[in-house]
């Protein structure tokens, strides 16, 4: 189907764990429950609500789904009078639908929209979360259907604690536990993770979880004393304490740039003033800025010393990425007033858990107009 390439992907995959489980089954050994939940994201006319009905027959050919009859559940029919009527009506609406799939084709109004949504709609988002992450059964599918920008503004605004709840939940569905600080990277991760574009919740979630797994049993291949069912901070992630010698690596990111000095001193107090904070897992935002305004004469490094701000915010955990997201004026600047406003938010949008870097904003006051 044009235009859902990562949803066509997810079938492949699904294929393989089907065939997998079934030959698991044959021959007695243990076998891992597979979600079936998924989002289908994207632009009117590719096709999101067709597949959608089209997905519970897939499954049901897999052997994933003991049917593929579609229910489907509006907004009207989940939000009640009250939390607790709203809460019941989601948990009969997915016991309803156990064994078949539950369709949600406009999940923002579910949601509500803005960071401070109604508190029903706010019910109904984490029941449904607690559901998913708590019974986990292998005959439940839920699909959740909108466009690619409210499903992912929708994603950014759910309760972090559910989120860690999969995560604990997904470790015990798969035998492995951690150590205090590894929990603590894998909980940041998936913070971090939040505010990324691609972020996928649960299912990401449990792809932190699955990395690390892989990384322990390759280190339980060259050590066989170690434990293979206890996950440590390096297995989530190998740079987990870089947070330690961020000043000793700013040093040497900035020790050839030239012309900008004042700026990397203030920097350098910045990243002083930060750093308890962060290393005590407190909100370091209120600490320093994050906006910064790079001047000066032509030939003074002004863009190659921002081009190394990645580098350092990701050295300092404010960043999952190193990565810095580079604009021209001229990617700002629409052909009509409304047309600039989209064109910001979406750059905005994109550039969310990585460094911004706009060049040569100057230009834009030949622009004003817009």
């Amino acid at each position: 189907m044009v235009g859902l390439d990562n949803v066509t992907e997810r079938v492949r995959q699904l294929h393989r764990q089907a065939k997998m489980k079934a030959q698991r089954m044959s021959i007695g050994q243990p076998i891992r429950t597979i979600s079936l939940n998924e989002t289908l994201m994207g632009p009117l006319g590719t096709g999101k609500t067709t597949f959608a009905t089209l997905y519970g027959r897939i499954l049901n050919d897999l052997g994933l789904l003991p049917r593929d009859d579609i229910i489907r559940k509006a907004e009207s029919g989940l939000i009640g009078k009250d939390i607790g009527e709203t809460a019941e009506r989601v948990q009969n609406a997915i016991h309803e639908a156990e064994g078949n799939v539950l369709i949600n084709d406009d999940a923002y109004a579910l949601w509500g929209g803005g960071k401070n949504p109604n508190p029903l709609h706010k019910a109904a988002i984490d029941t449904l979360v607690n559901c998913v992450s708590e019974s986990r059964t292998s005959y439940q599918c839920i699909l959740l259907v909108d466009y690619e920008y409210e499903l992912r503004e929708m994603f950014r605004h759910v309760n972090p604690a559910h989120l860690d709840q999969i995560m604990n939940f997904h470790m015990k569905e798969v035998r492995v536990s951690c150590f205090p600080e590894a929990s603590e990277v894998a909980i940041e991760m998936i913070r971090h993770a939040l505010v990324s574009p691609r972020f996928a919740n649960a299912r990401h979630v449990e792809q932190i979880v699955e990395n690390a797994q892989l990384s322990c049993q390759r280190r339980y291949l060259s050590d066989s004393s170690m434990d293979p069912t206890i996950l440590t901070a390096e297995d989530f992630s190998k740079v987990w304490n870089r947070v330690l010698d961020v000043e000793e690596e700013y040093r040497k990111l900035f020790s050839s740039v030239t012309g900008c000095g004042s700026f990397v001193e203030q920097l350098l107090d910045d990243i002083r003033i930060a750093n308890p904070t962060i290393i005590g897992n407190l909100d370091f935002r209120e600490q320093i800025p994050l906006i910064y305004i790079f001047r000066g004469a032509r030939g003074t490094g002004k863009a190659s010393t921002a081009r190394r701000m990645g580098e350092i915010f990701h050295h300092m955990r404010f960043f999952a990425t190193p990565e810095v997201i580079e604009y021209s004026v001229s990617d700002l600047v629409g052909e009509y007033p409304g047309d600039t406003g989209l064109k910001v938010l979406d750059l905005f949008d994109r550039a969310l858990g990585k460094v911004l870097l706009i060049d040569k904003v100057h230009l834009l006051v030949d622009t004003i107009d817009h």
